[in-house]
């Protein structure tokens, strides 16, 4: 196995509800791999299992090829953080950082050395006086992070790490975690919901979904190529529209919109007369004839979102187009109201062809 982190057959019950069925999983080592899923999709529960913290009902999960199968969670060469980072309160900064340390039986000095070293990383060198809670959201969450890294763990699992703080500070301490990664050579495996932090972020992702992994790869990959239509409408939102197959060739392949006579050129293949699923993200959609596939609706909404303007048209077979048009320069400028009749358009090569 060169993998780090290798994972097979995975399974996990909860009395009747299934939280992971047969997971297969592998991480490099450097990587930092993002579990994205909604709610009770078995993200955290894969999480614990890995930890220790959950034993799987079947499956085998190995650690730079050691079975952890018995291995209690403070044996193992991995450390957790936890979404609530979990400071002790009765200890000072330090103590916390410290505290895996005197654990495992460090000399004082020693620990001292480490505890001093992590502060400087995550820079709060001044702070390790200071109390839990004296500290900012921000600043609780570099501690915990240094507390984590502390023993020096092969793997560090983080549970939503920045969930608790708010969106500037979110985006700040994302670029802090990535810059730490790469200077530590870490191996990360994240848990989130967050579609924005997960492809920012990860060199890989794995979608889960009812306890299965639905596709792994690279972020622009699963983007890009989503493997289903959950994948499309999950990651990004989506449009879809169902078509038939009419023509393929060196032009690409002609789809004629169902409930509609509308045809469009796509370069996605896909099978002869047979019904698909056309997946088109709203970014790639455009306000007018800029594109060689026409689109005609009516206007039935808008969203503004100071850098762009979240469209609503309803195409004639009554589906609803979300449209995502760039502000580049701000809201001035003639633009469609609603109940107004307006054409959008797409490129060839922004089509996504899926299997209905």
């Amino acid at each position: 196995m060169n993998a780090l982190l290798q994972i097979e057959g995975l399974e996990k019950n909860f009395g009747a509800v299934a939280a992971l069925r047969g997971v297969d999983l592998a991480v490099e080592p450097g990587e930092i791999f993002v579990l994205l899923g909604d709610s009770g999709s078995g993200k955290t529960t894969l999480l614990r299992c890995i930890g220790g913290f959950e034993q799987p009902d079947a499956g085998r999960v190995f650690l730079d090829s050691e079975d952890l199968a018995g291995v209690p969670a403070h044996r193992r060469p991995v450390n957790t953080m936890f979404q609530s980072y979990a400071l002790f309160p009765h200890m000072r900064v330090a103590e916390n950082i410290g505290f895996g340390l005197r654990q495992a039986g460090l000399p004082r000095s020693e620990i001292s050395a480490r505890v001093a070293e992590l502060l400087s990383l995550v820079r709060l060198p001044e702070y390790g006086a200071r109390w839990p809670h004296q500290l900012s959201g921000g600043q609780s969450q570099r501690v915990a992070l240094a507390r984590a890294l502390a023993c020096r763990p092969k793997l560090l699992l983080l549970d939503e790490p920045l969930a608790a703080l708010d969106r500037g500070l979110r985006v700040e301490t994302r670029a802090e975690l990535l810059s730490l990664q790469r200077t530590l050579g870490l191996t990360f495996l994240l848990v989130t919901h967050d579609q924005e932090e997960a492809i920012s972020m990860a060199t890989r992702i794995g979608v889960m979904r009812d306890g299965r992994l639905e596709q792994v790869g690279a972020p622009a990959e699963v983007y890009e190529r989503p493997a289903n239509r959950f994948i499309a409408e999950f990651l990004g939102a989506a449009n879809i529209l169902p078509a038939i197959v009419r023509e393929r060739g060196a032009q690409g392949t002609l789809l004629r919109l169902q409930n509609s006579d509308t045809r469009v050129r796509v370069t996605a293949p896909g099978p002869l007369g047979k019904p698909v699923l056309l997946a088109l993200r709203p970014e790639r959609i455009f306000l007018g004839e800029t594109g060689p596939n026409v689109l005609e609706g009516t206007l039935t909404g808008t969203e503004y979102r100071g850098d762009a303007l979240e469209l609503s048209v309803r195409l004639a077979e009554g589906t609803i187009l979300r449209v995502r048009h760039p502000l580049a320069d701000g809201i001035g400028g003639a633009l469609p109201v609603v109940g107004e009749r307006v054409k959008v358009s797409f490129r060839p090569d922004a089509g996504i062809v899926l299997r209905d």
